[in-house]
């Protein structure tokens, strides 16, 4: 399932105008906003007619230029950050909606429908895609970050209950010189997963080697979940490495992305130019 965080309003702080880059001859940002809204319901309607007249004018010469124009955007971005080529699936995904805005901004651009250059609409979209990207917490999987954020979450919430007497969410254990969380399942499932596929969560953990699974004599994984003492028996559990605290993750501060949506106006524009 895709998630996005496309629709959120990115503030710059340390311009000290909000959402504004700047506020031209205006006092302040608040009569700014004043003036945008008065202007915008006087010319309500004039801009929206004016572009959808000049991309009916030719429809095939629209749908190439606006290929163009989205592709021209991308290879500024893959430019400007060329990590987005290994990036995950949802960050190129949602480069592509960047690129159609640009696209579409650049073509009113070209037919005089809006009175600036699609250089400042280029150099907008980049920042606020660097800013996206930021919020969303990097190029990787959401995901598996969410994944990762959860057993963090819950062993630094719930360290005691590795190490009492009675430890009712598994055992903490030293291995190697290496320390370990071990998890019952039913608490990886029900408390640590929270609707999270157990299994999907246990492979991601695995591939960031902080999973500890049970191996055959050639090291190949026979099961995520190997077997650990624990008030005198051996139980199988999910072992996961100490070190998962160590990993930068600024849970707290990273915004959630919002549920997936499709803007009607970017599935419109995608399906015309498909």
């Amino acid at each position: 399932m895709d998630t996005y965080n496309l629709t959120s309003t990115i503030a710059l702080p340390d311009e000290g105008h909000g959402v504004f880059g700047g506020i031209a001859s205006f006092q302040d940002a608040a009569e700014l906003a004043r003036d945008l809204k008065r202007k915008a319901r006087s010319f309500y309607g004039t801009a929206g007619p004016a572009f959808i007249s000049g991309l009916s004018r030719d429809l095939v010469q629209t749908r190439e230029r606006l290929k163009v124009l989205s592709n021209q955007f991308s290879a500024t971005m893959l430019q400007s950050l060329p990590e987005i080529a290994q990036a995950d699936g949802q960050v190129q995904r949602s480069l592509g909606h960047f690129s159609l805005i640009y696209a579409a901004g650049a073509l009113a651009c070209e037919l005089a429908v809006l009175p600036f250059s699609a250089t400042i609409i280029r150099d907008a979209l980049l920042q606020a895609f660097e800013e996206w990207v930021s919020l969303r917490g990097g190029l990787g999987s959401f995901e598996e970050e969410r994944a990762l954020a959860a057993i963090r979450e819950f062993i630094e919430l719930h360290v005691s209950r590795f190490q009492s007497e009675t430890p009712s969410a598994g055992v903490q254990f030293e291995k190697n010189g290496h320390s370990y969380y071990a998890f019952l399942p039913g608490v990886w499932k029900n408390e640590v997963c929270q609707g999270q596929d157990a299994r999907a969560v246990a492979k991601i953990a695995l591939k960031h080697g902080f999973l500890e699974p049970e191996c055959d004599a050639l090291g190949h994984v026979t099961n995520l979940q190997r077997k650990v003492p624990l008030d005198g028996c051996r139980v199988r559990a999910y072992c996961i490495k100490a070190t998962i605290l160590g990993e930068e993750a600024d849970t707290q501060n990273r915004q959630t992305p919002q549920q997936p949506f499709e803007d009607e106006f970017l599935s419109s524009v995608a399906s015309f130019l498909n």
